[in-house]
């Protein structure tokens, strides 16, 4: 079984790094993203398909927080 994994961060060098480290991690799925909007699509098309979301906290350009992400996604999966 594979656990699929939401990182998103709008630093492309961070993203290449977490694909470096888990790019020979048989059991995880990793799915990038530099979008907060595309976060949410994601998790809205399929809110208990990730094990694990990692959000950035400071995306450029954003008004929303990480934190902010986050709450909107509890709204959407409250577990």
């Amino acid at each position: 079984m594979n656990y699929r994994i939401l990182l998103a961060d709008d630093e492309p060098q961070v993203l290449k790094s977490f694909q470096e480290k888990l790019v020979n991690h048989l059991d995880i799925d990793p799915i990038f993203t530099e979008s907060p909007k595309e976060v949410l699509k994601l998790i809205e098309s399929d809110p208990y398909g990730y094990a694990v979301i990692l959000l950035d906290f400071h995306f450029k350009d954003e008004e929303r927080t990480g934190a902010d992400l986050a709450i909107g996604l509890r709204k959407i999966n409250p577990k």
